[in-house]
């Protein structure tokens, strides 16, 4: 299971994530749906009036309720939501249940395959990577790694020995263990509001631990630019996005 949280409430931002089958929140099992084997993935409005999603993966079937078109595409499709145009044209709103019962049990990348085929197909959508130039944060470390980030070794964060990673900001404080720089920036971008490029060539996973003083973005990029090293200079970059737009 993958899970992502990321409130932002006052400044704050946190965001935990932990590894196993389902690719995301993993609530109770669901029995097998009443559909015939294929690989036709059936994409219908949510049937839950409950906040939040659920997925189930069990044998040859998987099911993900309650999810907006929105996180399903930054899961199918492996991007992180910052990186989605979505046309103001399509409902952002509209949550939808995804169903597929298989003629055998499939991995991940082929559910996924299908998933990305099918969504364009049935909800008449055109998914494509596009470059736009926008306003950004450049973020270096011209001191390397501070000594307030701890490296982990390798074997305590590969696949095989994963054991998950949580990471807590706010303008006067971060807090996390297991992260990597990656998902460092893109927390940072929900606070400070643009695209981070990540220059800081800091490798790896490591736990962090820094307070500072405070509030607002000022306080916030003091704290990373006097406590970690990280420096943020504003430039301007083309990013690639994944644009959905409604078909013509």
């Amino acid at each position: 299971m993958r899970k992502l949280m990321l409130p932002i409430l006052c400044g704050c931002a946190s965001i935990a994530m932990a590894q196993g089958p389902g690719g995301a929140q993993q609530g109770r099992r669901e029995p097998p749906p009443d559909y015939p084997p294929s690989y036709q993935v059936h994409i219908t409005p949510t049937g839950t009036t409950k906040p939040g999603t659920s997925t189930t993966e069990e044998g040859n079937y998987w099911i993900a309720r309650g999810w907006s078109l929105q996180s399903m595409i930054s899961e199918a499709w492996e991007i992180d939501q910052s990186r989605i145009d979505i046309s103001d044209s399509v409902d952002r709103s509209k949550r939808y249940d995804f169903v597929m019962v298989l003629p055998q049990p499939e991995d991940r990348e082929t559910l996924y395959r299908h998933v990305r085929e099918q969504i364009p197909e049935q909800l008449h959508l055109r998914v494509s990577s596009e470059s736009q130039s926008k306003d950004v944060y450049v973020m270096t470390a011209p001191g390397g790694m501070s000594p307030a980030m701890k490296a982990l070794p390798v074997t305590s964060y590969a696949p095989s020995g994963f054991s998950g990673s949580n990471l807590s900001v706010t303008d006067h404080s971060i807090s996390g263990g297991g992260v990597d720089m990656e998902q460092l920036c893109r927390t940072l971008e929900a606070l400070l509001g643009k695209p981070i490029v990540n220059e800081s060539r800091i490798d790896g996973h490591f736990d962090v631990e820094a307070q500072g003083s405070g509030r607002g973005r000022e306080a916030l990029m003091t704290l990373l630019r006097e406590k970690l090293g990280l420096t943020l200079t504003p430039a301007h970059r083309d990013i690639e996005f994944l644009v959905v737009r409604p078909a013509d």
